[in-house]
C-alpha cells in the first residue's frame, strides 16, 4: 500500500485520503485519519494527544508531539494554507473539547476506525501503519530529508531505525559522474 501512495500523483493521494474521510461516521474518526495521514505518527501517539499539544497561530500550527518508544518528543511546525486538511484539523482543534472520545483507552479504537472503512469500501483492510511508512518515506524519497531530518520527525533515539527509509532514496549524485 505505501508503494502504491508513493507511486500515485499528489493529486490523487489526496482524493484517497478524502474518500476514505467520507467514509468515517464521526469528526474525530476523519481527525484521526487526517492527523496519521500528515504527521506519520503512531497511533498510541495520537492517543496521546490533547489541545495544549497544539500551538496554532496565524498561518502556523505547531505540535508538540510526544513519542511512545523512549524517543524525544518532536515539534513539527506545518503552514496552515499549504498543508492538505489542516484547515480542516485547525477548525476541528478549536470547535471540541475533546480530541478524541474519553471512552477511547486504546488503540483498537484507532484499528476499529480502520475496519469500518474497510468494511464500507469493501477494499483490503489497510493499517493505520501505512501512512507512517509512507509520511516517513515521502520525506525521505521526495522532500529529500536527511537522516537527521527523519530521526527529529519520527522522535527516535538514534538512527538506526531511519536507515531503511535513507536506503529508499535513489543515489543519484554520481549519475554523471563515473567515468
Amino acid at each position: 500500500m505505501t508503494e502504491l501512495l508513493l507511486q500515485a500523483s499528489p493529486e490523487k493521494r489526496l482524493l484517497w485520503v478524502k474518500k476514505i474521510a467520507r467514509l468515517c461516521d464521526y469528526p474525530h474518526e476523519k481527525y484521526v485519519i487526517y492527523m496519521l495521514y500528515i504527521y506519520g505518527m503512531r497511533p498510541a501517539e495520537l492517543m496521546m494527544l490533547e489541545k495544549g499539544h497544539f500551538d496554532i497561530q496565524e498561518n502556523n500550527v505547531r505540535l508538540f508531539l510526544p513519542t511512545v518508544k523512549g524517543g524525544d518528543r518532536r515539534i513539527i511546525d506545518l503552514d496552515i494554507d499549504k498543508t492538505p486538511f489542516m484547515k480542516w484539523l485547525v477548525k476541528y482543534i478549536n470547535w471540541t473539547s475533546l480530541l478524541l472520545p474519553s471512552s477511547w483507552k486504546d488503540t483498537t479504537n484507532i484499528n476499529g476506525i480502520f475496519g469500518k472503512i474497510s468494511r464500507k469500501n469493501k477494499k483490503i483492510r489497510i493499517s493505520p501503519y501505512v501512512f507512517r511508512k509512507y509520511r516517513l518515506s515521502y520525506l525521505a524519497i521526495e522532500q529529500d530529508a536527511s537522516a537527521y531530518d527523519l530521526q527529529v520527525w519520527k522522535g527516535a533515539k538514534d538512527m538506526r531505525s531511519v536507515q531503511p527509509y535513507i536506503r529508499m532514496k535513489p543515489l543519484t549524485k554520481f549519475g554523471d559522474k563515473i567515468r
